[in-house]
């Protein structure tokens, strides 16, 4: 089993994006939601895994696991929820524009058919014309299929994410806080 292990400096950084400082070697860029969301990219799905929260000894009191869990489950939920959200409606969104890009599309490639037909136009220019409006039928479909079939797909991604990161298994470990001793000494 995988444990991805994520140091923290409080557990407001969990959620919180902590403030950065750049001198400062041990500081997170990042809250360490985000840091774990990142390290899962590399853990299938089916994979069980442990979350590790590595917290300074002084906040062994205050929060419980169980607290931390729920405020993850709760957290993933929202992501989960909004994620849900965006996919329904960017396939919307490209129902909806199918219907304008299907009448376009369907008026061009009638106008390539009946330009064709024309007998006083040299073949070369009906041939012209015919492909021109076909490739433009093609553009004008071509963004409401994208949203229809492969725009939603980062969304579905994020969800599939969080829903992983909530089956994890929260472990929480302690250790003498180096911000607050910064010569490491005990």
């Amino acid at each position: 089993m995988k444990i991805i292990s994520i140091e923290l400096y409080g557990i407001d950084e969990l959620f919180q994006e902590p403030d950065f400082d750049p001198f400062d070697p041990e500081c997170r860029c990042e809250s360490g939601i985000a840091d774990l969301y990142n390290q899962t990219k590399n853990i299938s799905r089916k994979e069980e895994f442990q979350i590790e929260l590595n917290l300074p000894g002084d906040a062994a009191q205050a929060k419980t696991k169980e607290a931390i869990e729920e405020a993850i489950n709760r957290y993933c939920d929202v992501k989960i929820t909004h994620s849900e959200r965006e996919i329904q409606e960017i396939r919307h969104q490209g129902v909806r524009d199918m219907g304008w890009a299907s009448v376009i599309s369907i008026l061009l490639l009638l106008g390539s058919f009946l330009v064709t037909q024309l007998t006083f136009l040299p073949e070369v220019i009906k041939y012209l014309l015919a492909t021109g409006a076909g490739i433009i039928a093609w553009v004008a479909l071509w963004p409401p299929l994208d949203s229809i079939f492969y725009e939603w797909s980062p969304y579905r991604q994020t969800k599939l994410r969080y829903e992983q990161i909530k089956s994890g298994q929260v472990i929480l470990s302690y250790r003498e806080s180096m911000r607050d001793n910064p010569n490491g000494e005990g």
